[in-house]
Parts: C-alpha cells; sequence; structure tokens
C-alpha cells in the first residue's frame, strides 16, 4: 500500500475500470491513472457529465 503524502489515501486503490462517486459529478468510471509528484492524476469518465481529470489528493472520490 502507498500512502499519498501525509493523507491516508490509498494509492492502490485507484486502477482502470474502477466505479468512482465524485459528490458534484456523480458516478463514473476510472480510465487512467498516472502520477504527478506526490499526487495522481486520475481520468474519469462520468456518467452524467463526460470525461474529467482529478487529482486524487483533492477529489474526494469514494469507491463504489
Amino acid at each position: 500500500m502507498q500512502l499519498l503524502g501525509n493523507s491516508n489515501i490509498d494509492l492502490e486503490q485507484y486502477k482502470p475500470g474502477l466505479r468512482v462517486y465524485h459528490k458534484k459529478f456523480g458516478e463514473g468510471t476510472i480510465n487512467s491513472v498516472e502520477y504527478e509528484g506526490d499526487d495522481l492524476k486520475v481520468d474519469i469518465s462520468f456518467d452524467k457529465v463526460g470525461n474529467k481529470r482529478l487529482m486524487a489528493k483533492f477529489a474526494g472520490l469514494e469507491i463504489i
């Protein structure tokens, strides 16, 4: 398990194909994940708003 910076975000949990929930954008599926410094850039196809690229540290994603 790799933790992100000082937070408790487990980098191993974000994988392509995983379904997630975001409080503003709703439900979506992770397309890709890439390291960006000490964070992860997560590309997600949201069901209602299309593609978004979010930083894992700040996205507040919930795995569903």
